[in-house]
């Protein structure tokens, strides 16, 4: 799939992208973040986000939607 089909792809498809993926062979993190860093409707968070940096990524999220 190319980067605009990924950007077109609903919510509810990505999880279905994403094990088809894995299904091919592809490491589960990285097709994450492809889809994160071309949509801005994604954010990553981490359970190594200390407090400040995860409130950061929630408020920037709040912002995009």
């Amino acid at each position: 799939m190319n980067p605009i089909e990924i950007v077109r792809l609903s919510h509810d498809q990505i999880p279905g992208y994403v094990e088809s993926q894995v299904a091919s062979g592809r490491d589960r993190a990285t097709v994450i973040k492809e889809i994160a860093a071309l949509r801005n409707d994604v954010v990553l968070l981490s359970v190594h986000d200390d407090k400040e940096t995860f409130k950061a990524k929630v408020a920037a999220a709040s912002g995009k939607i």
